[in-house]
């Protein structure tokens, strides 16, 4: 039956092609081997000590310097103007405003000097006289969507409701803090911050006051 086979056309055609693809496998496995271990041998070549900056060219320093600065200084930077939250932070009573997504601590602040220092990262607040509770946090800050509010919105402070029933804008030398600060009959908010155009250390020629009461 062999020997049929081998008179028959098709069958050296069939071991021609049959033989020609062994051939092209064999030439690409070849080829992939070449190029393993031309890899591996650049590998084994790879000097490492060129690795070592005290071995690298003044222009190579420079270059890496460059785009070590280029990269990092960006990065400190925006962690550095991220103002930090004191640890004692955690025990202060919280203000919660969450039409603008406020949520921050609320220190108690004590006058010093007649003035009153405002914290850099979170809101303080100051009581002088009952019902009346002042709370001044910074716009570039804690308070930098406070303009964003609306009359009716909630506050939540000390785990009691709040609700906004004024907002003014108000040049700095006119407020009465007397006036602010003075007592009401009812349980009041009066948040305050910087508005208006900015002045040196901080400061800005009007303020935002926004006036909530208790519901």
């Amino acid at each position: 039956m062999e020997g049929v086979w081998k008179i028959n056309p098709f069958y050296w055609l069939g071991l021609r092609r049959l033989s020609h693809s062994q051939r092209i496998r064999k030439s690409n496995y070849s080829s992939k081997s070449f190029y393993v271990r031309s890899y591996c041998s650049e590998q084994k070549n790879i000097d490492w000590r060129n690795f070592n900056p005290f071995r690298w060219s003044k222009r190579a320093i420079h270059v890496f310097t460059f785009g070590f600065f280029a990269t990092m200084v960006p990065v400190y930077a925006l962690i550095g103007i991220q103002p930090s939250i004191p640890i004692e932070a955690a025990s202060y009573p919280k203000l919660n405003i969450t039409s603008i997504k406020l949520d921050t601590p609320v220190e108690p602040l004590e006058l010093s000097n007649h003035q009153l220092t405002t914290p850099q990262s979170i809101a303080g607040a100051y009581q002088q006289n009952p019902n009346k509770t002042l709370i001044i946090g910074h716009s570039s800050s804690v308070f930098k969507n406070l303009n964003q509010t609306h009359l009716g919105e909630i506050i939540e402070y000390q785990n009691f409701r709040y609700i906004i029933t004024n907002i003014a804008i108000t040049e700095k030398n006119v407020i009465d803090m007397t006036e602010v600060l003075s007592s009401a009959n009812i349980d009041t908010l009066i948040l305050m911050t910087c508005a208006g155009d900015p002045l040196p250390n901080q400061d800005a020629t009007h303020r935002l006051l926004v006036t909530a009461t208790k519901l």
